[in-house]
């Protein structure tokens, strides 16, 4: 999330300059969710699909999903554009507390981009015999990850191993409660089958983590993260606020 100035742009040199294009020029990248806010409330926009979005005054706030040139913009494509595909997208709107916000847009974010998906199918006989001896609740978890959790990705890797990815959902002092580094047990976590070794790989899963040699730069004594690195412990990783940590578990079913 970055703050946005109305007809300013931080990163510019500080004389005067001419805005042609007033709307263009506040338009800005909107991937998730978008918020305008006072002292005490919060509007939040959570959308489904990556789009343009502006507050070209106080109190106002709209989103683009298609747009329309009369000429070309000189951005490459080299002609006008005229987009006139009906598209059918989902937005959810929040008025809440500042503190609240920033629980309700994660969360809600990662409702509307991974919907469940519903299968239908033709049944012969009443629905109160189909479901006879179906079982019509299902868990692959033991207990439920902290809300602040996202398995962004669990699936059998060629070798039998499991490739598990989870993710961080809060930046550092987003939400003082939900902004903190979480232990997991991932020896603890599966209901079907049990982990009996966990391995740490890169974020591309193609090698350790332990053999990945990054460069290592310079940078002010200051500018150390708030929340130190944590090594996996045995089976119980640690992660921190916005961090993506990837690993390769070997089960026993």
């Amino acid at each position: 999330m970055i703050d946005r100035t109305i007809n300013k742009r931080p990163y510019w040199p500080k004389f005067e300059f001419k805005i042609a294009e007033p709307e263009s020029f506040n338009y800005v990248p909107m991937n998730e969710a978008a918020y305008i806010k006072d002292g005490s409330k919060q509007y939040t926009f959570i959308t489904d699909r990556s789009r343009g979005c502006a507050c070209q005054a106080d109190g106002a706030f709209e989103m683009m999903l298609q747009r329309r040139t009369l000429a070309d913009d000189g951005r490459g494509v080299a002609e006008p554009l005229n987009e006139t595909i009906t598209l059918r997208t989902k937005n959810v709107v929040s008025l809440s507390s500042v503190q609240e916000a920033s629980v309700l847009q994660r969360l809600c974010g990662i409702a509307l981009n991974n919907e469940p998906t519903l299968i239908f199918a033709n049944v012969d006989s009443s629905v109160q015999e189909w479901i006879k001896g179906k079982r019509l609740s299902f868990s692959g978890l033991k207990t439920p990850l902290p809300l602040n959790i996202d398995v962004m990705n669990l699936k059998t890797m060629p070798d039998g191993r499991v490739l598990l990815r989870m993710h961080h959902l809060f930046s550092s002092d987003e939400n003082s409660a939900m902004s903190k580094p979480v232990q997991v047990n991932l020896a603890n976590l599966f209901a079907d089958f049990s982990v009996t070794k966990v391995e740490e790989v890169s974020l591309t899963a193609n090698q350790l983590k332990s053999s990945v040699k990054r460069i290592q730069w310079n940078t002010a004594q200051n500018a150390s993260p708030k929340y130190q690195f944590v090594p996996l412990s045995g089976n119980v990783m640690t992660i921190r606020p916005m961090e993506i940590r990837t690993f390769l578990i070997t089960i026993k079913k």
